[in-house]
């Protein structure tokens, strides 16, 4: 079974637009998750309106909210993800194409044509060179449920599946032409530059051990 995952915080003016787009993808409502990540706005009153199954996680961060909606939807015995992040900046075709390519491959990961922040950049590089993975930090991803890393515990989702377990998987680079919004959910620039650079280096240092 394929679980639809939306992590979405004070999104109140996307997610019901994100809602009824999956909502087209996919003949199962019931398989739609919002994450409702502390949200001070209507975005789980939206959701609920909507008629999706929401899952609430009060602390605050996109990994924590992620992880903890992968174990959920495991314990109900899912066996796919799809996550989609609710801010809808993923187009239609995109999101089509991962639903529809999601049983032929384990691990599937949108491929923005623009990457602007240098920190994204370096760590794009070095897991499309270990890992075949274009651009981890795209708001679209699929696969298999069992490459969650349970114990992941570090910023951006550098650690969210295991990434060494994939060797031999079937991966899908997915290209995703981005639907461009005035805010982002990183954050200050300079800030997140050097935090994706060094958790990135806490990553790389903690798989040679």
């Amino acid at each position: 079974m394929l679980a639809i995952l939306v992590p979405a915080r004070n999104e109140e003016e996307n997610i019901g637009f994100v809602i009824d787009l999956l909502t087209e993808v996919t003949s199962s409502p019931e398989d739609i998750f919002v994450i409702d990540n502390n949200s001070t706005d209507n975005t789980s009153v939206i959701a609920l309106e909507k008629k999706v199954r929401l899952i609430h996680v009060k602390e605050q961060g996109y990994e924590k909210a992620i992880s903890k909606a992968l174990k959920n939807v495991k314990d109900l015995e899912y066996t796919k993800f799809l996550i989609v992040d609710g801010d809808n900046e993923i187009d239609k075709k995109s999101i089509k194409e991962a639903f529809n390519s999601v049983y032929s491959y384990n691990f599937l990961c949108g491929k923005r044509d623009n990457v602007k922040r240098m920190g994204e950049k370096i760590v794009n590089s070095y897991y499309k060179k270990n890992y075949r993975i274009d651009d981890l930090m795209c708001g679209l991803k699929a696969g298999d449920i069992d490459l969650h890393n349970q114990e992941a515990n570090l910023s951006f989702g550098l650690d969210m599946f295991k990434f060494e377990d994939m060797s031999g998987m079937k991966i899908k680079n997915i290209r995703v032409t981005v639907n461009q919004r005035e805010s982002t959910r990183l954050g200050n620039f300079v800030k997140v530059n050097t935090l994706l650079i060094l958790g990135l280096l806490k990553y790389h240092f903690a798989r040679k051990l």
